[in-house]
């Protein structure tokens, strides 16, 4: 599998569990700090990412996607899977993009 392609299907689940996410029964991010605001966030950064793999244009990956990853190992429950799949697909991403 080519490395867009694995990066587009972790994107899209990065974005699908994102809209899955319920802040309202979720203690542990909510507790951790983690808003509405913040995921909607990260959802339009996963789909810009996602646009720019479909268009072919993944050059400027250092320049606007660098901090999702970031973040979310500063500030958010190590183990939390939701955490985990948007580090996951910012990787990919980037490793797409090489």
């Amino acid at each position: 599998m080519k490395s867009t392609e694995k990066a587009k299907i972790l994107i899209l689940q990065a974005i699908d569990s994102i809209k899955k996410c319920d802040l309202s029964k979720d203690v542990i991010l909510t507790t951790q700090g983690i808003t509405e605001e913040q995921l909607n966030r990260y959802h339009r950064e996963l789909l810009s990412m996602l646009n720019e793999i479909e268009s072919g244009n993944i050059s400027s990956y250092h320049q606007q996607h660098t901090w999702m990853g970031h973040a979310i190992v500063d500030g958010w429950p190590l183990t939390h899977p939701l955490g985990e799949v948007i580090a996951t697909a910012e990787d990919a991403y980037e490793s797409a993009g090489k």
